[in-house]
């Protein structure tokens, strides 16, 4: 009995010295959440973001405003937007998520298309992000564009001339067409 302990404790210590890594704790690192994304997979993020609202709820507020189509008699899901009575808050929802998803998603895109060299989704990037500053800012006018999307660094962001934006909108798509997008690599375009 004595020779089993001996040995058990002998085996014990070897494993307690040799069977941990030194990263066995390391428990600052979430392997749920990524640090980075690949813009392979944030661009169509930020385009699907774009896609459910403008082709959701402010594809519903057009239609029945232009008198495309209408709710039945009885409905009343609509009324508010039926009867022109709309509140500030009815679409907040909508705003938050083009500006805190399709746009963070689209500036992040660009920003690591830029940063890689690959015009090709650089000009997708760009291209998605001025088609939702556009919508935007046909529905709203005044809306932040200079100041926005700096995060926590400006929590208050001035509201932008409407001109101002769609003059912005037109250099930015000038500057992404004008990027040679036959000097991708063959990886890249592999990739595309």
């Amino acid at each position: 009995m004595r020779t089993i302990t001996k040995y058990f404790t002998y085996l014990s210590i070897l494993a307690l010295f040799t069977g941990c890594g030194k990263d066995w704790l390391d428990v600052n690192k979430d392997p749920n959440n990524a640090g980075s994304a690949a813009v392979e997979n944030v661009l169509p993020a930020g385009v699907m973001s774009t896609a459910t609202v403008v082709g959701g709820y402010y594809n519903l507020l057009g239609g029945i405003w232009s008198q495309y189509y209408t709710q039945g008699n009885a409905s009343n899901q609509y009324k508010y937007i039926d009867s022109y009575g709309l509140l500030n808050t009815d679409f907040q929802g909508q705003w938050a998520e083009l500006y805190s998803g399709a746009l963070n998603d689209l500036q992040y895109a660009k920003m690591m298309a830029a940063k890689d060299e690959n015009w090709s989704y650089f000009l997708m990037a760009t291209t998605m992000e001025c088609y939702t500053w556009q919508v935007l800012v046909d529905l709203y006018g005044e809306i932040p564009f200079n100041e926005a999307l700096k995060g926590t660094n400006n929590l208050k962001p001035k509201y932008d001339n409407a001109q101002l934006v769609y003059d912005s909108l037109i250099v930015r798509l000038d500057y992404a067409l004008a990027k040679t997008l036959n000097a991708l690599t063959t990886d890249q375009m592999n990739r595309v």
